[in-house]
């Protein structure tokens, strides 16, 4: 039998949730029952569901990571009731495929309009000119005697010849010259790698406006323990960039495994640690996330 929605009027069967533990939690499941009306009935607990749009945003614990396609399905804090009836705004929620490396890539046509300098061939002419003469008549008038001074006369000055050339270089480089070519891939290993403290505004600066238009971009932001990743989708030609503040060691972020096992290694203690980070507004990870590393990485590599 295929669960749907208990609430009057609704027939969703999709993202459903069950209620509270009555035991656990009397509370929360006392104004779940009363939101569905049936607080003066009994009621098996596994029988009864609440879709999605029954509740609002800040009641689901992983709604940002779904939004920015690291999760399909919406998970509910402990303490979240339904508080939307039928004619509520359903939660909207927005997934993304996730391929996998045998997957052929996804292309999309783009087009762009650039202007190419026309190509030309590269030729030296040499042009010989000779001095234009005009023809001028003189007519004999008689003039006043006039000193007469002796002015050195010199031969006219030869006139260079000249050279026309067209050159056909660009200001594109020649991506053949190896000395033109930067080299950006880096050779050190993951855990040899450099750490900062950045800022979250001053980060944030590097992506308000577009690296193709200049014009300002809808900025998301996603944390993740330790890892920040920044989604900027230009309002004006749809240029999306993605940003990840470090890489991944199989599928975990790279600074929460060596944060773990800095931890582990210098003989400090979690809660020590945890102190010094919410000091400084520094993200960090959750003590299960911490335990959850000694157990599953670290003792499976020393053992």
């Amino acid at each position: 039998m295929v669960a749907i929605c208990s609430v009057d009027g609704c027939y969703v069967r999709d993202g459903l949730h069950e209620p509270p533990s009555r035991g656990r939690n009397p509370n929360v499941y006392g104004q779940w029952m009363l939101f569905l009306g049936l607080e003066d009935k009994e009621y098996v607990r596994s029988s009864i569901r609440v879709c999605n749009k029954h509740f609002t945003v800040d009641c689901f614990s992983n709604y940002m990571a779904v939004q920015m396609g690291f999760g399909k399905r919406l998970y509910l804090n402990p303490d979240a009731v339904p508080t939307l009836s039928h004619g509520g705004e359903a939660v909207l929620v927005s997934t993304r495929e996730m391929g996998c490396q045998t997957d052929p890539p996804k292309t999309r046509d783009m087009s762009v309009s650039a202007w190419i300098p026309p190509t030309f061939r590269s030729k030296a002419l040499q042009v010989h000119l000779r001095p234009a003469t005009r023809s001028v008549s003189c007519e004999a008038v008689s003039l006043p005697s006039l000193p007469m001074f002796s002015t050195p006369t010199s031969p006219p000055e030869k006139r260079p010849h000249l050279e026309c050339s067209i050159d056909d270089s660009t200001n594109v480089p020649d991506d053949s010259d190896p000395s033109l070519l930067e080299n950006t891939v880096s050779d050190t290993p993951v855990d040899q790698m450099t750490k900062y403290i950045v800022y979250e505004d001053c980060l944030l600066e590097l992506f308000q406006s577009c690296s193709f238009c200049r014009h300002a971009c809808a900025v998301e932001q996603f944390c993740q323990g330790t890892l920040v990743s920044i989604k900027a989708t230009c309002t004006h030609c749809s240029l999306v960039k993605r940003w990840k503040s470090q890489p991944h060691v199989g599928s975990i972020p790279a600074g929460d495994l060596h944060l773990s096992a800095a931890i582990a290694i210098t003989g400090s203690s979690f809660a020590q640690t945890d102190k010094v980070l919410n000091a400084l507004r520094v993200k960090g990870i959750s003590e299960s996330t911490y335990y959850s590393h000694q157990g599953q990485v670290f003792q499976n590599h020393c053992g």
